[in-house]
């Protein structure tokens, strides 16, 4: 009796071992086949100047914007110096030339359709 019981226990013992390999293969072989990619960071328009009136997007709507692929950020308030202006101008026309690539030349006015808000991104031309 012991030496059936021994015979099941080892029996059980090595096939429950087998299957937890097979498993493990089979997971580690899903593992290696999968891709990474890695996503590019959304462009990031820059804000300054007084605040935008109510029906204009803002730098805390980053929920609808980073829908429509786009962050904004508020730089500076009223305080604006020369060189801040130039920086936001260069930085603000490389993400539109990025947007208008991906959604069109018309992707403000899409925004604002789809959106019922109103944007105004400083240095946009």
């Amino acid at each position: 009796m012991k030496m059936v019981l021994f015979c099941f226990a080892t029996l059980s013992f090595f096939s429950c071992s087998n299957k937890t390999d097979t498993y493990n293969k089979e997971a580690l072989t899903h593992t290696n086949k999968t891709k990474i990619h890695k996503q590019e960071p959304l462009p990031t328009f820059l804000l300054y100047g007084e605040l935008a009136p109510i029906d204009y997007i803002e730098d805390r709507d980053t929920l609808i914007t980073q829908k429509y692929g786009f962050n904004l950020k508020r730089v500076a308030y009223c305080e604006v110096t020369s060189k801040l202006i130039d920086s936001v101008k260069v930085i603000n026309t490389a993400n539109n030339l990025k947007m208008q690539q991906k959604y069109g030349k018309k992707w403000i006015a899409n925004f604002e359709t789809k959106t019922h808000l109103k944007v105004s991104i400083p240095n946009i031309e």
